[in-house]
């Protein structure tokens, strides 16, 4: 079975990006800042013609220069609104390598936007090789991909610095899992109740709380399309980190395995093995842990689906059909 045919097509992938971009600048009607000042601005800050890039995320409009040298083309202006900032952005680099997380500099603001430099993440979204890495043919090259992404998660483990914020205090996972079986309803009670039992073992002394990145869809995820290697995570905004027990966002790894659409989802044929092949790697660069150590991360990773794959209406708790029939593949096998 070959699901690449349902990854958006290049022109799907330019078209979300025309929206995203309409959105951003929508927020500010009222105010004086237009596309055109932010481009002036970046311009004077990279020295040349800016275009926009080729994935612009939800709550930014990021550019490059449009000079095809490729020695120009090494940063990237992110505008950003001034009350979201970069607060966290150091702890990322010290968790997951600086190779992995580009290095983040202010240099401006216009109006109520903050202006950031940071440095150009080699390779491609996800988003924009889905279609060859998921197609038959890129079984070895998503291996490697999956394979990065656990070394990319246990590196946080082993380097998360020693004083972060205060994570979120239990209350509110409950609060969280509440809100999800209202959602789900009798046919995932009773893996609502073992997550439920076990969120104390997040919050023990010894468990390490890390700073995660809360949003790891495939417009975030960098990977080198003829080799599949992970080539680094962007978009590191406070408004899209978390700091939270370790392995609540290994959900990532679901975003190079399949393919959702708003109607259904589509699972890589060989995404049990992937999948698998993702875990041995995980708990190899890991080294030897405990078995409540153990126990914690598959509790975290299965809050973790929960709470990102859940969708909430504002006058009830609501899950689409699609959703709930990814939630069942991973969580009720």
């Amino acid at each position: 079975m070959d699901i690449s045919q349902h990854a958006l097509k290049p022109e799907a992938v330019y078209e979300q990006t025309r929206r995203s971009i309409a959105l951003f600048f929508r927020r500010y009607d009222n105010t004086n800042i237009t596309r055109e000042d932010c481009d002036r601005l970046a311009a004077s800050i990279l020295g040349g013609p800016v275009s926009p890039t080729l994935v612009q995320g939800d709550t930014s409009y990021t550019v490059i220069v449009s000079s095809s040298d490729q020695e120009a083309r090494t940063k990237v202006v992110q505008f950003r609104p001034m009350e979201i900032g970069m607060g966290y952005h150091e702890f990322a680099r010290l968790s997951y390598g600086e190779a992995l997380v580009p290095d983040c500099k202010l240099r401006g603001t216009l109006g109520y936007v903050d202006a950031y430099v940071l440095d150009r993440v080699p390779g491609r979204a996800f988003r924009l090789v889905a279609r060859q890495l998921l197609a038959p043919d890129g079984e070895q090259r998503l291996r490697r991909t999956v394979e990065d992404l656990a070394r990319f998660f246990a590196s946080a483990w082993r380097n998360g610095p020693k004083e972060k914020p205060r994570p979120r205090q239990l209350g509110v996972y409950y609060n969280t899992l509440g809100q999800v079986s209202l959602a789900l309803g009798e046919e995932f009670r009773r893996k609502l109740d073992e997550i439920r039992q076990g969120l104390p073992l997040l919050f023990r002394p010894d468990y390490p709380t890390v700073v995660q990145h809360a949003e790891l869809a495939d417009a975030n995820i960098y990977v080198d399309e003829a080799t599949g290697r992970l080539d680094g995570v962007v978009d590191w905004a406070d408004v899209n980190v978390v700091d939270a027990p370790f392995g609540v966002t290994l959900y990532g790894v679901e975003a190079v395995l399949g393919i959702q659409t708003p109607d259904s989802c589509h699972f890589h044929p060989r995404h049990v093995d992937l999948r698998y092949h993702f875990w041995q790697t995980l708990y190899a660069e890991l080294g030897p842990i405990s078995y409540d150590d153990q126990r914690s991360i598959e509790i975290a990773w299965m809050f973790g689906l929960l709470e990102h794959f859940g969708v909430f209406r504002k006058d009830f708790p609501y899950i689409t059909a699609a959703r709930r029939t990814f939630l069942k593949t991973l969580l009720l096998r």
